[in-house]
Parts: C-alpha cells; sequence; structure tokens
C-alpha cells in the first residue's frame, strides 16, 4: 500500500471533481432516476455493511467493500451487473487487499445466490474495471502518523496546505483536540459516511474532520475557532457535513416496499437488456455468410 494519500492511486484515479461525477451518472442510461439510484446504493452499502459483520471481518475491510463498490458503480450500471453479486465480491476482494482473506465460499454461502464460479469470475472484472488500484485510506487511520512538535501542532504536509494533513487518523485527531468524549459519534458519522459519496469526492481526512465537527454540533460543542486554527478548507467540512445530515434525511424517508420495487426494477432491467443481446447476437449469426467448404 502507499505509505502517502498524496503519492496513492486513491488520489490520482480515484477521487472526482463533483461535476465530473455528476456527469458520469447523467450518462448513464439505467432507467433510474437520481434518488432511485442512490437509495439502492445505500441499500447495498448495507448489505455489505450485515454481510461483513457476520463474517466478522474488520470493519476496515467493511469500508473498502464499499469504497470499491461505489468505484465500480462509477462506470457501470446498477441493471448491467447485479449488485446481489458485486456486493459480495467486493468484500471478497477488500478482505484480500487488507490482508483478512476470507474464502469465496464463505461469502456465497452467506449471500445464498450465486456458487463460487461467478464470484471468482466477477472478481476478475471487478478488478479490471477498477485499473487494478485497490488502495483505499480511510478517515479511521489514513497512513503513518505525524509527529507533532510537542506543543500539539503539526507540520504540513507536501503539497498541502493544511495542518492536518491526510496521514492524521480520527483518534489521534480526536486526542490532539481532547475531544475524546466526541469518538463514539464521530466513528458512527465516519461509518455512515459509506451511504455517500462522501469517500469519491473528498480525501478522508477531510471526512474525518467533518465528522468531528458534525459530532461536536450534535452534542452541542463549539469547534468553530478550533477548525479554523487548523488552516484547512472550511467550505469543505461543511459540505461533507451536508451530505451527512442529507443522506440522515432520506434514509428517515425510506421504505421498504419502494426498495422491493426498485429492485424488480432492476432487475427487469436486466432481464430485457439480456434478452435484446441475445436477439442481436443471433442476428447477426443469420447474416453472416456461411464458411467456405473444406478441401
Amino acid at each position: 500500500m502507499a505509505a502517502s494519500f498524496w503519492e496513492s492511486s486513491h488520489r490520482r484515479t480515484w477521487l472526482f471533481e463533483r461535476g465530473a461525477l455528476e456527469r458520469a451518472y447523467a450518462q448513464m442510461e439505467d432507467g433510474l432516476a437520481p434518488q432511485e439510484r442512490h437509495r439502492l446504493k445505500v441499500y447495498f452499502t448495507e448489505q455489505i455493511q450485515k454481510l461483513g459483520r457476520h463474517a466478522k471481518v474488520r470493519q476496515r475491510v467493511i469500508a473498502t467493500a464499499n469504497v470499491l463498490f461505489r468505484r465500480f458503480y462509477t462506470k457501470n450500471l446498477l441493471c448491467d451487473y447485479d449488485p446481489f453479486l458485486v456486493a459480495p465480491t467486493c468484500l471478497y476482494l477488500a478482505s484480500k487487499a487488507e490482508e483478512c482473506t476470507v474464502q469465496a465460499k464463505i461469502w456465497t454461502r452467506m449471500q445464498n445466490k450465486y456458487d463460487v464460479a461467478a464470484m471468482l469470475e466477477m472478481e476478475m472484472f471487478l478488478i479490471e474495471e477498477l485499473e487494478y488500484s485497490l488502495v483505499v485510506f480511510h478517515p479511521y487511520r489514513c497512513g503513518k502518523t505525524i509527529p507533532t512538535d510537542g506543543r500539539g501542532a503539526l507540520p504540513p504536509l507536501p503539497n498541502s496546505g493544511s495542518v492536518i494533513g491526510a496521514r492524521r487518523p480520527l483518534m489521534q485527531i480526536l486526542a490532539d483536540a481532547e475531544l475524546q468524549e466526541l469518538t463514539k459519534y464521530s466513528w458512527s458519522l465516519v461509518n455512515d459516511s459509506y451511504h455517500t459519496d462522501i469517500c469519491l469526492l473528498y480525501p478522508p481526512h477531510m471526512c474525518a474532520l467533518a465528522c468531528v465537527y458534525t459530532a461536536a454540533v450534535l452534542m452541542g460543542k463549539e469547534l468553530r475557532p478550533w477548525l479554523e486554527s487548523l488552516n484547512i478548507d472550511l467550505d469543505e467540512v461543511t459540505n461533507i457535513t451536508r451530505e451527512l445530515l442529507a443522506y440522515y434525511e432520506s434514509y428517515k424517508q425510506g421504505d421498504p416496499k419502494q426498495m422491493n420495487e426498485l429492485i424488480r426494477k432492476t432487475t427487469d432491467f436486466r432481464a430485457a437488456s439480456q434478452q435484446q443481446q441475445g436477439e442481436h447476437s443471433a442476428a447477426a449469426a443469420q447474416r453472416a455468410p456461411p464458411l467456405p467448404p473444406q478441401q
């Protein structure tokens, strides 16, 4: 794994400008409205969480699987590749990437829809679509920590104006600011951030800071002066906080019946697409010239 976030494929390849990500989604002809696509991704994020906990893997494996899942669907349609296969395959691949391997048969046994052969085939396709870039930095722990100057101040990282830096883990940020009482809420907010596209839009250390700030607001603590002293982009912190609050608002409006209808909609779309492709292949085979007779 790359020692530095700034030099990693995570930063160079898999962080998007919001406009670019929205354009990529707008070009997807999957018959889904943006809100429907969002709800489906939230649902499968929860499925990844449930499968991961059932397999008793570390939270980091679950988080990596969620990031890989969202990366994959920036380039592919939910209606083309069944999320019920992609989600457990992301967990299987994440367990390898995080050196906590769980055998494929365990995932397929829990998911009970596809066999091992289908998962291994999807794994190869997943790796290819992810451009062989499986490095994921997380807000929990973003890499090696940086020593302080003895007074709690942090030196800036190369190519970064932030004195917090991209290698500061969430727990150390809380300890340095003497905000350990926010640990539980901050950690939960980081977990919930994977239900959104925050991991595709913002560096992990900014997500960590935004979660600390949001936790402070929920507990009635004033952290604005502290944030201003860190030499970071406060607009980014605000935007991440808004994304989290928007997720919670949409989550409250969720309806299990609507989710079943969405899953059925994607299944029908996939079946129709496969049937159309089969008809095109058959028509092409009929138009193909006959092979010359063998001598």
